[in-house]
């Protein structure tokens, strides 16, 4: 990743946004690379990435000297448009890698710019949906990690997305682990890790709820009120509880604050009744 100098805008207008794209496309070829994530902010930018060849800083070098020439001459200033070198860290395993790949697409909602990752543009997440033209991301690896076929494989990447939506704001940042020494780079991987489990624990229980209740994930974290989707979140509140997870991530999944929240446990037959609704249903929460 890499910042404007003194945090200030590297991306002005539409014009740079679509130029340093087309510098990515370009890099591709010219170091024969391979880009798993990407997305570009007003004051900086992420890339997950892979070189075979060429160090990486010999890429990066090209991609922010090129397009500072071109950025300076576009807005008729002169000077250093980027701060410090570059930040990069190492991936080395399979689940990290999935961990970064949402942490770079989560990027604009953390910002609060937009409420899902889908309505940000210069990303490269609507490319891994196959919503947008895949011009710049490699899409073959992640899918691959996700399932075995492509509508499978795009389905759980969607779904892993919405996971991380539960709590990111709470999410360590692993770009601020460069220069730490290696045990407190491991401690932020770990920390990093851990946060993905539990959304991923939250998630798997919304959604063998909404198959027991027959509702959809949307339909529970929207503001529809019916006695089918009060008792479905009443149980996903109540499993939660049980599997210990803050109410804090619920209210956040729920798209609700934490006295809504309380609210949904405050009678005993009500909670009673939410798991009675659902257990004439073959589906089990575990």
């Amino acid at each position: 990743m890499s910042r404007g100098i003194d945090d200030q805008e590297i991306f002005l207008a539409k014009d740079d946004f679509q130029d340093f794209l087309a510098l990515l496309k370009a890099a591709k070829n010219r170091f024969s690379c391979k880009f798993y994530a990407y997305c570009l902010l007003s004051t900086h930018f992420h890339l997950l990435a892979e070189i075979e060849h060429e160090p990486l800083s010999t890429m990066m070098k090209w991609i922010l000297g090129t397009y500072s020439k071109r950025f300076n001459w576009r807005h008729h200033r002169t000077g250093h448009l980027f701060g410090d070198r570059f930040r990069s860290l190492p991936c080395r395993d399979d689940s990290y890698f999935l961990t970064l790949l949402r942490y770079i697409h989560l990027n604009p909602v953390r910002a609060g710019l937009i409420r899902l990752p889908e309505e940000w543009l210069w990303s490269g997440h609507n490319e891994l949906l196959g919503t947008a033209a895949s011009d710049i991301v490699d899409a073959d690896l992640p899918l691959s990690m996700l399932g075995d076929s492509l509508d499978a494989a795009r389905n759980q990447y969607r779904e892993f997305i919405l996971a991380g939506l539960v709590d990111c704001n709470a999410a360590p940042d692993p770009f601020e682990a460069q220069g730490e020494p290696p045990s407190e780079v491991h401690k932020r991987e770990a920390s990093i890790l851990r946060a993905d489990m539990v959304s991923r624990r939250l998630m798997e229980l919304a959604q063998a709820i909404c198959m027991a209740a027959e509702v959809t994930l949307d339909e529970l974290r929207g503001r529809t009120k019916t006695a089918r989707l009060t008792n479905a979140r009443r149980l996903l509140f109540m499993r939660a509880t049980e599997d210990g997870l803050p109410a804090s991530l619920l209210a956040t999944f729920l798209n609700r604050n934490r006295s809504s929240i309380s609210r949904l446990l405050r009678s005993k037959t009500t909670a009673r009744n939410a798991t009675s609704a659902m257990s004439d249903t073959s589906c089990c929460v575990t």
